[in-house]
């Protein structure tokens, strides 16, 4: 039974229930804004009236989420019988381009610049990744009628035997007459494996209402084209048989923006920014709900988020596969890993391209959809688009070798690339300062000299970005540090000097002197001992400029338990606990 909370205020006058609410079902503080809400829910009993509704599912979630607990991801291996079928579908040249075009079939009532927008993504995408099928595109309009021998057409040539008749009336069929009568202009791809005669036929609707639009659904539908010709294992589990989904959605929609673009259809770089804004709007709104979740029980994220699990498959899966591309580059995903997961697995193949597992993956970009917004954008800047101005080569969406990258905003890298970030020798400004020397994928590493724009300046070791190693640090007034940092402080063994001459030579954490060190300032004062937070704290002596001294325990910078001896070794007084005794 649910738990019913209720924050409940009691007065002298009265009883008031400020808010009572149960751990169920609920909408969004914006589901009205969309025309959702539980009358025009309930209202929509039926199927076919639920579809338009249905994306009222999005701003429909359970408080709170149950997330799943941490566990590894499973993937099958493919049976003796899944390997022999594979086998033979490889033998009909499933996983080989084809030499024939894609065949076209067009309902009676869509224009020929409707069949060429979508015939111009298609040509797109195999300007990229090359003619796979064999391929018969189904272009649909709004006339019902039309449609009918379209739909027996797919049918016949999607499934076999006695199914041809079940596609016709319940299976897909169905679906391509729906895009008819609710003037749909949706897509979707279908895969027969059938052993006879393995075919790939994609349905689009209405391609004129989506302008430029249908071009780059063409080019996502071909994707799955192109994916599905490297999955061979019938009915296996994501052993080259079922991608992950949000792999399958998230990299057919990431390639169709990054092709689209090219054409001028649609902008890469606004459609990723809108992509991030609703993959983390949908982390605040389900916190707990991650991409790994699809892959361990997708059922179960459909069943407590409705149609925000799309927002992980697609959103959040495009900015997935930016992050492997990022790692790597765009040849990388599409050209090599792809094709591989037939021969090597899954889990194989996404280790040897990416250098880690499925599930260190997981953790790896759910630690980076947890990072600002800031860092996240930064991902797109850097390693795909690099600014608002490239100079130089671009191989595959990325630079590589010696080139220059500069934005609007001040920021300039000049030097060396490998897959798309900064890596070798190289130089790095903006408005705060220039940092000169080693680059490792991205991030500084190694041997770098820092100056800002103020003249204060770094020369040393660097590890991602921060001073680490041994290092000098200097400024224009004359203060000087060399020794050891960490993290990009100084941390450990160093020197500290100054213009007037005071100097100070021991351990340091966090910028403060901390552990043992000796002071020397310029007036002749002199302190041997133990430091804490940058002040004098523990055993130590102290030698005024006259000779004096003090020998014992401080505490923060005062004398605390100790002995005072003039210059001949003489005892003037003690102190306990910072209370002076005289002798």
């Amino acid at each position: 039974m649910n738990k019913i909370f209720c924050i409940i205020f009691i007065s002298i006058f009265s009883l008031t229930i400020i808010s009572c609410a149960k751990k169920s079902w609920k909408w969004t503080n914006d589901a009205a804004k969309y025309g959702c809400g539980e009358s025009v829910w309930y209202k929509a009993n039926t199927t076919r009236e639920r579809l338009k509704f249905e994306h009222c599912w999005e701003h429909k979630i359970y408080d709170p989420y149950p997330s799943l607990p941490d566990s590894n991801t499973q993937y099958s291996e493919p049976n003796q019988e899944q390997i022999q079928q594979a086998e033979q579908l490889a033998d009909k040249g499933w996983n080989k381009q084809v030499s024939s075009p894609a065949e076209y079939f067009v309902a009676t009532d869509v224009s020929e610049s409707g069949k060429s927008i979508v015939k111009a993504g298609i040509q797109l995408a195999e300007s990229y990744l090359g003619n796979w099928g064999p391929l018969r595109v189904y272009i649909i309009g709004n006339d019902v009628d039309a449609t009918k021998s379209l739909v027996q057409n797919f049918c016949n040539w999607s499934y076999q035997y006695s199914y041809v008749d079940y596609c016709v009336k319940h299976d897909q069929g169905v679906e391509i007459r729906e895009i008819a009568i609710f003037n749909g202009s949706n897509a979707f791809a279908k895969h027969s494996r059938k052993l006879t005669n393995p075919t790939q036929a994609f349905v689009i609707g209405n391609p004129l209402k989506m302008a430029n639009e249908a071009g780059k659904v063409a080019v996502h539908e071909y994707v799955h084209i192109y994916t599905a010709a490297h999955q061979l294992y019938i009915n296996a589990d994501s052993f080259g048989g079922d991608w992950p989904i949000w792999l399958e959605e998230g990299a057919a929609e990431f390639l169709a923006l990054y092709l689209s673009d090219q054409k001028s259809w649609l902008s890469f770089e606004k459609r990723m920014k809108e992509a991030l804004d609703i993959a983390r709007r949908l982390r605040s709104l389900v916190p707990g709900l991650t991409i790994a979740d699809l892959e361990q029980d997708r059922d179960r994220v459909r069943k407590y988020c409705g149609l925000c699990m799309g927002q992980l498959q697609y959103e959040t899966g495009q900015w997935a596969t930016l992050w492997l591309v990022a790692r790597t580059s765009i040849d990388v995903v599409f050209l090599e890993f792809f094709p591989s997961v037939y021969s090597m697995g899954l889990p194989q193949a996404f280790e040897k391209y990416f250098g880690l597992t499925i599930d260190q993956f997981h953790l790896e970009f759910e630690d980076f959809m947890a990072s600002p917004y800031t860092e996240q954008r930064k991902l797109l800047t850097h390693m795909m688009y690099l600014g608002d101005k490239d100079v130089g080569k671009f191989k595959d969406g990325k630079f590589d070798g010696q080139e220059t990258w500069s934005s609007t905003d001040g920021e300039k890298y000049q030097g060396e690339w490998k897959y798309g970030k900064e890596h070798g020798q190289g130089t790095w400004s903006s408005t705060d300062g220039k940092y000169e020397g080693e680059f490792k994928w991205g991030e500084a590493n190694g041997q770098g000299t820092w100056t800002s724009t103020n003249g204060n300046m770094y020369v040393g070791e660097w590890k991602d970005w921060k001073e680490h190693g041994q290092g000098t640090w200097s400024s224009t007034d004359g203060e000087k540090y060399q020794g050891e940092f960490k993290d990009g402080e100084a941390n450990g063994q160093g020197t500290w000097s100054s213009t007037n001459g005071s100097m100070y030579v021991g351990e340091w954490k966090n910028w403060k002197e901390h552990g043992q060190g000796t002071m020397t300032w310029s007036s002749g004062g002199k302190y041997v001992g133990e430091w804490k937070n940058g002040k004098i704290h523990g055993q130590g002596t102290y030698t005024f400029p006259d000779g004096k001294k003090e020998v014992g325990v401080f505490k923060e910078d005062q004398p605390w338990i100790l002995t005072e001896y003039d210059e001949d070794g003489n005892i003037l007084s003690k102190f306990v606990n910072g209370e002076r005794i005289k002798q």
